[in-house]
């Protein structure tokens, strides 16, 4: 099986990708699928290029392939058909191998009903939990919303939904950023409830404040912008 050891270099990453994908080796196939999909690596941007490779390493059973030529069917890129049967097809054969990304595909799927696949939040919600125990990002935000809604046949829990975020947050995930912004904007009334600032009661709340003060800090600093105040948390 292919791997890449501290190699940072995206030109170089993307030769040894293909050195590798040439002999055949699954998993370098849908790496380099992905550099095709995305023109990295001083590559052409080349839908059709990605899902041939996508579709070499699926048909060795490849669990990341399966999902990226799942989604590839989902989106109808690559001169591959919108077929949301197919697509859920390779996910289901991806996240049935225990794969995150392909179990956060499939509870995609679920929760929308997509794909000739029954509307089923509590299968999508199940699916969303396994990806995020394996530190998926998408499965963390996905968790997160159902948690913050109740969805799936989970409490409606904002404390276990700002956690989630946080953890898909804390791995540069823009989408949990931004849910965790907008539960925090929820906070910033009782905040302002009285003449002066208040602590919010709830512990997530305070935290959840709490970091999102250490990140606009953290902004400023990298900007060159110093500020000597802190939210009073």
């Amino acid at each position: 099986m292919f791997t890449m050891a501290h190699v940072k270099d995206d030109r170089e990453t993307a030769r040894l990708f293909k050195l590798a994908a040439d002999q055949g080796d699954a998993s370098a196939q849908n790496s380099l699928g992905i550099f095709y999909a995305r023109g990295r690596g001083g590559l052409a941007q080349d839908d059709r290029e990605a899902a041939r490779l996508f579709k070499l390493a699926a048909e060795q059973g490849n669990a990341f392939g399966q999902n990226s030529l799942g989604i590839f069917y989902a989106t109808g890129r690559g001169g591959l058909p919108q077929d949301d049967r197919e697509a859920a097809h390779h996910f289901k054969l991806s996240a049935y191998k225990g794969n995150a990304f392909g179990q956060h595909s499939l509870g995609i799927f679920y929760a929308t009903g997509r794909g000739g696949l029954s509307k089923d939040d509590r299968e999508a919600a199940r699916l969303f939990k396994l990806a995020a125990n394996q530190g998926n990002a998408d499965g963390q935000v996905s968790l997160g919303v159902m948690y913050q809604y109740g969805r799936g046949g989970l409490s409606k829990e904002d404390g276990e939904a700002a956690r989630l975020f946080k953890l898909a947050a804390d791995q540069g995930d823009a989408s949990a950023q931004v849910s965790l912004g907008n539960l925090a904007q929820t906070q910033i009334d009782d905040l302002y409830a009285a003449d002066q600032p208040v602590v919010p009661k709830k512990w997530w709340a305070r935290w959840l404040l709490r970091w999102l003060d250490d990140r606009f800090h953290e902004s400023c600093h990298k900007r060159g912008i110093h500020l000597g105040f802190r939210t009073p948390i």
